[in-house]
């Protein structure tokens, strides 16, 4: 039994039927959460932390896992901490002044243990050996239909996995994803069941998210739209998306659709902010429909046509200020940094024959929008605060070469650490900034002119 979420119902005075109707599931289902059978998917724990005001622990869904003494208390089986393995961690990395002085055989070998022990201590993926009970040939239980898997296990392992990537571990979680995604999928190719499909949905986006995170920026592309496109070709395609996963199948083009507009495939990202927008029709997440919102707008800014982005950008506030007040603030603060990505796509547009002077006033309108950003992103928001200070670094090329410079060296060891896909981004701006302090103004739009021809037919701008 699940204590501290029945609790939590019982000081809302809430029903079981209140409670699962607040975190949009059917009632059995919510009742096999409280009588600690099964386990909710990382969606669900978000509406139940939303409904109960309370976090994970305190509704007793934290990722260490409890076990039922025969006195009615409550056990924690031992493994070490988040923040035991973090400490660990900055003493490999060399943190402070308790630092140990191994020697790098040691070091490297300690290394490898925390890594096997981030994933023991946050969620072991457990196989179960679980006997098909159905009488139906063919329907297996949800359990069961993972191949071996407990589908409820592997929920709690890939919200595991989400939180090592949230705090860096992109290539770890990438490697582990994969695998685990593989196998889901290997099992029962042509299953229809929608439980299997959930946990494999939340897999597969987790490898396009470690993908877009590990991989080299100017690389990823082709390598997570085949991920995305795996994912709708051999799961999504299974069901009527107009009528169930709506918000997966939102999720899925939201990422996919960004990637079209990188690769210049502008017709491809409007059509999928288009259904996108469409999928949410019946859906509740501010954050996916800003994202359309403003990536509508950000394709008229990436095509070089000001007005048009204008206009896509008053849309999207107005489509800001329709949603409920406490959704408003975060999705007009998103509005307002996309704004300055635009300004900044603009003052690097190689397509567009402007001045310096002209190319540095976007840049320091762009820099204006940048200042505090506390938007709506369906990004991690550690992910997106890094790439908010590389769009800074990159403004500062044209305003201020010098800080541009300082900035993104400090921005790359942050990188470097956490999100090795940002390290391309960074070293050109390191590059085109020393340009910039060798060249005069008319020598150094040159550049421009030189990248118009390749990169940017290419699907690349010159950032």
């Amino acid at each position: 039994m699940n204590k501290r979420l029945k609790a939590a119902r019982h000081k809302k005075g809430w029903s079981q039927e209140d409670a699962a109707d607040a975190a949009r599931v059917a009632t059995r289902t919510y009742q096999r959460w409280e009588y600690g059978t099964h386990y909710p998917n990382f969606e669900s724990r978000r509406f139940l932390r939303e409904a109960f005001g309370a976090t994970d622990e305190e509704l007793g869904l934290d990722l260490v896992a409890y076990v039922e003494a025969s006195q009615g208390d409550e056990q924690q089986i031992a493994t070490p901490t988040l923040q035991e393995l973090a400490s660990l961690s900055d003493l490999l990395k060399g943190k402070g002044d308790r630092m140990v002085r191994f020697d790098e055989s040691k070091r490297k070998t300690l290394q490898k243990l925390l890594t096997m022990a981030k994933a023991a201590a946050v969620a072991p993926l457990v196989l179960a050996d679980v006997e098909s009970r159905s009488s139906s040939p063919g329907i297996l239980p949800s359990q069961a239909v993972g191949n071996n898997f407990d589908l409820d296990l592997v929920d709690r392992y890939t919200e595991a996995l989400r939180g090592l990537l949230a705090k860096g571990d992109a290539q770890y979680v990438l490697h582990a994803s994969q695998d685990l995604y593989s196998k889901l999928l290997q099992g029962h190719p042509s299953s229809r069941d929608i439980r299997l499909a959930e946990a494999q949905l939340c897999l597969g986006m987790l490898v396009g998210a470690a993908q877009e995170y590990a991989l080299p920026w100017y690389q990823r592309d082709q390598a997570v739209m085949q991920t995305y496109n795996h994912i709708e070709d051999n799961i999504l395609c299974k069901f009527d998306v107009s009528s169930t996963l709506q918000l997966e199948y939102a999720r899925l083009l939201a990422k996919r659709g960004r990637q079209h507009r990188v690769l210049w495939q502008f017709e491809a990202c409007v059509r999928e902010c288009e259904d996108g927008l469409a999928a949410l029709r019946d859906v509740d997440d501010y954050s996916l429909r800003t994202h359309f919102l403003v990536e509508r707008a950000h394709i008229e800014a990436t095509r070089g046509d000001e007005l048009l982005w204008m206009r896509k950008l008053d849309e999207a506030r107005r489509g800001a200020l329709d949603m409920k007040i406490a959704d408003r603030g975060p999705a007009l603060s998103q509005v307002d940094y996309m704004q300055g990505e635009g300004y900044k796509r603009f003052a690097f547009h190689t397509q567009k024959d402007l001045s310096m002077s002209i190319r540095e006033k976007y840049a320091n309108f762009a820099l204006g929008q940048f200042t505090q950003w506390q938007g709506a992103t369906i990004e991690l928001p550690g992910f997106e605060d890094l790439v908010v200070q590389v769009s800074r670094a990159q403004c500062f090329i044209l305003v201020d070469p010098d800080e541009a410079i300082h900035l993104a060296k400090q921005l790359g060891k942050q990188a470097e650490q956490r999100y090795p896909a940002l390290l391309d981004k960074i070293h050109r701006v390191i590059f085109l900034a020393q340009q910039r302090l060798l060249m005069g103004s008319s020598e150094f739009s040159h550049i421009f002119k030189e990248a118009s021809q390749s990169a940017y037919h290419a699907g690349r701008n010159i950032l």
